[in-house]
């Protein structure tokens, strides 16, 4: 449980950390665009991947 939460927490200051560069070099819409891109990832992840079809 303890590694979770740490995982957790480091995710979220990684995010936090590279964020501002990310602004700094493309802008806002490169951001949004890669955040809603890791979405369309996990599907594609879950289907060929893990067999899910739902």
């Amino acid at each position: 449980m303890i590694s979770l939460f740490a995982g957790y927490g480091i995710a979220g200051f990684m995010f936090y950390t590279i964020t501002p560069f990310v602004l700094e070099m493309s802008g806002a819409t490169l951001l949004n665009l890669s955040l809603l891109t890791s979405d369309m990832w996990a599907v594609a992840i879950r289907v060929f991947f893990y067999q899910q079809q739902r």
